[in-house]
């Protein structure tokens, strides 16, 4: 039954990158950053993430998601806070790289648990609550938070294309502090593999 659940959901998941991928088609130039990452990035970290506990030593010199959050850290770093320029593409490159790494490691924790998981991140995020500190548990929900107020920013009343000084420093440390977060979810991640 468990094998036939994780068949649904690797189904589910690939229609789902495959959806985002036919939205990212059609959106304007804006949305360049997140194609790029969904494009490239994502299927290196896919297969990174998926063999993680599987694999005896994982490459840390060219590890993609160390890579991929120091990249995401550079371009929000780029960002001028006196300008409009760059702000909805970056933040939206930001957004969707975190979310994809959120729930890659989610998923991955879930099936290491074994859990009975729902079908939203959130309930995911909510069957790990016996198996992580309380901490970790609170950083997945702050990154998944994080990135539905970037992809569905009108659902939290703001504008990406027209952002006042307050929103955008908001948004900016929100992505620095989720950029921390992941951080410390992966040194935290290493702990439980060498358990």
């Amino acid at each position: 039954m468990l094998e036939n659940i994780k068949k649904i959901y690797d189904f589910a998941e690939e229609t789902y990158l495959d959806f985002e991928d036919m939205l990212l088609d059609t959106t304007l130039d804006t949305y360049d950053l997140a194609k790029e990452y969904m494009q490239t990035s994502s299927d290196k970290i896919s297969n990174y993430i998926n063999t993680f506990f599987t694999e005896k030593d994982n490459d840390t010199i060219d590890n993609p998601v160390l890579s991929q959050l120091n990249k995401i850290d550079k371009v929000i770093s780029s960002l001028k806070f006196d300008s409009n320029d760059d702000w909805d593409s970056k933040l939206i490159y930001s957004a969707t790289s975190l979310g994809h790494l959120n729930e890659k490691i989610v998923k991955l924790l879930c099936n290491h648990y074994h859990t009975n998981y729902g079908t939203t991140q959130a309930s995911k995020i909510k069957s790990l609550d016996q198996y992580l500190p309380r901490i970790i548990i609170s950083d997945f929900y702050f990154i998944n938070t994080y990135r539905n107020s970037i992809i569905h920013a009108n659902d939290f009343q703001y504008s990406l294309t027209n952002l006042n000084k307050t929103i955008k420093s908001k948004l900016f440390y929100e992505t620095k502090a989720a950029i921390a977060k992941m951080r410390f979810i992966f040194v935290k991640l290493e702990e439980i593999k060498a358990k």
